[in-house]
C-alpha cells in the first residue's frame, strides 16, 4: 500500500483502515481458516440483504477537513482533519449455533475494533503512514429495523489529524 499523502488522502485512507480491521479483526461467525464478505464500503442493497449474513462492518470513504487556518505561510502544507465512521450491523437471528448473539457479536466485534486502533504498534504504523489518531469516538449501541429485521448497530468514529505537504 502507498503511504497517505494529499493526492491519495481519502483513497489511501480508507485503505488502510480496512487492511487494519481485516488483519486483527475476527469474524464471529466465520470458522477459522474460512472466509466471507463482511466489511462492505455501504449497506448492501435492501432486497438482497436477506442473502447477506450479519454481523457486517461497514467502512465508507473518509471525511475530511481542511483547517484554512492552520497551514505554512508559504500555503506548501496544511493541517488536514479525517475522519472514518466505521459502523458495525449484527442480529439476533443467527447461523448455527450463533442465534440470540447479535449484541455479543455487536460488543465483540466493537471491542475488537477499539483494541486494534488503541494498539500502539498499530497507532505506530498508522503515524508512519500519515495517519495519526487524534480520537476515537465509540457511539451508543441502537437498534434499527432493515429489511423486516431488528438489528443492532453501533458506529465508531476514528479522527486523524496531521500537516501534509499540499504543494511543492
Amino acid at each position: 500500500m502507498a503511504r497517505v499523502v494529499y493526492s491519495n488522502i481519502v483513497s489511501e485512507a480508507r485503505n488502510r483502515i480496512v487492511a487494519m480491521i481485516t488483519d486483527n479483526v475476527s469474524d464471529p461467525i466465520t470458522p477459522s481458516g474460512q472466509s466471507r464478505k463482511w466489511i462492505y464500503s455501504r449497506r448492501p442493497h435492501m432486497k438482497k440483504i436477506g442473502s447477506v449474513k450479519y454481523p457486517i462492518i461497514i467502512i465508507p470513504s473518509v471525511k475530511l477537513d481542511n483547517d484554512e487556518d492552520k497551514g505554512s505561510l508559504d500555503s506548501r502544507s496544511k493541517v488536514i482533519t479525517w475522519e472514518c465512521e466505521i459502523e458495525i450491523l449484527t442480529s439476533d437471528n443467527g447461523y448455527g449455533n450463533n442465534n440470540g448473539n447479535g449484541l455479543s457479536h455487536l460488543d465483540s466485534i466493537s471491542d475488537s475494533i477499539f483494541s486494534t486502533f488503541m494498539n500502539k504498534t498499530n497507532q505506530t504504523t498508522l503515524r508512519q503512514n500519515s495517519l495519526p489518531i487524534v480520537d476515537i469516538d465509540m457511539g451508543d449501541s441502537d437498534l434499527d429495523e432493515i429489511s423486516d429485521e431488528i438489528v443492532y448497530t453501533k458506529t465508531i468514529t476514528l479522527t486523524f489529524k496531521n500537516r501534509m505537504k499540499v504543494s511543492a
